[in-house]
Order: structure tokens, then C-alpha cells, then sequence
């Protein structure tokens, strides 16, 4: 890894948390800004590779939760937005199949989902009414999920189909 990829992973891991940081006084943001931050993730990824990005990713997440003082962001960063592009690039698009490719994103998103909202109950203390409707949720959160990653799929090409282009 040289200097450049070095410090570009840095300036995008404080880039993550800066976006994360808007959700502070805007909690309704939170998902938003976590999914923005993983588009940042992805731009690592596309501009220099897997390593880099994944690098990028961990110290995010790890100055998110010292740096934040709300952490909701920061575990949806962490779980679900932070790592998609590398694992995108490590299994998804290693896998042959579309059936089987969109199975295993929904076994992918459906356990991190799990954890997810058990972290919430255990460290954010989930409304009881929340988790009542815990059955509207899930089904909603999948279809969120399936838009996600066609419009980060499409977002990843058309970033690398620019940067090839590029240089």
C-alpha cells in the first residue's frame, strides 16, 4: 500500500464520519447518512482496490463509535452500508447465477438486519412499540434493501465505467 492509497483511504474514512456525524441532531438521518457513507466505501473501492476500501471501512467504523455520540448511524454504517462494496466485490459478483446471487444477499441482509435490530433492543433499549411492529418492519426493510442494491450496483458500474474513462 503506498502513501497515496494511505491517505486517501484516511481523508474518506474522516469523509465517512463527517456524514455520519449529521445524524447527530437529525436521528431521523440516520439511515440516510449510513448509506451515503457507503457509497463512500465504494469510491475507495473503485479508485484503488478491496484492501484500501476495507481499511477505509474499519477506521471509519472505529472513529464513529469513539467520535459520535449517538451510535445508530455508526452501527448501520458498520453492519450494513460499511462492508456491502467489499463484500460486492469479494462473493456477490463472484457468484454465477441471478437467482442465487439475490438469495445470498438476502440471507447476507436478513442476519445482519437480525443483529442489527437486537443490538438496538439490547444497547438502544427499542421501543416496545417497535418491535411490536417488528413484522411490518422487516418486509419493508427487504424491499428498501433490494432498491439499495440495484441503484448500488448500477452506482458501482457507471463509477467504474467514469474512472476508466478517466485515466
Amino acid at each position: 500500500m503506498n502513501t497515496r492509497e494511505l491517505a486517501g483511504g484516511g481523508m474518506m474514512a474522516s469523509a465517512i464520519v463527517a456524514l455520519l456525524l449529521i445524524s447527530v441532531p437529525f436521528p431521523s438521518l440516520s439511515l440516510t447518512c449510513a448509506g451515503i457513507a457507503g457509497l463512500c466505501v465504494l469510491f475507495t473501492l473503485v479508485r484503488w482496490n478491496v484492501r484500501t476500501a476495507t481499511l477505509c471501512y474499519i477506521t471509519a467504523s472505529v472513529l464513529s463509535l469513539l467520535l459520535l455520540p449517538r451510535r445508530d448511524a455508526a452501527f448501520e454504517f458498520m453492519l450494513l452500508f460499511g462492508p456491502y462494496a467489499c463484500v460486492q466485490e469479494l462473493l456477490f459478483s463472484r457468484i454465477k447465477g441471478t437467482l442465487l446471487v439475490w438469495v445470498c444477499k438476502a440471507i447476507y441482509f436478513n442476519s445482519l438486519l437480525a443483529i442489527l435490530i437486537g443490538s438496538y433492543r439490547f444497547l438502544f433499549a427499542m421501543p416496545v412499540v417497535v418491535v411490536k411492529e417488528l413484522y411490518f418492519i422487516v418486509p419493508l426493510a427487504n424491499v428498501a434493501f433490494i432498491l439499495w442494491d440495484i441503484a448500488f450496483t448500477k452506482f458501482l458500474l457507471h463509477a467504474r465505467k467514469r474512472y476508466r474513462s478517466m485515466g
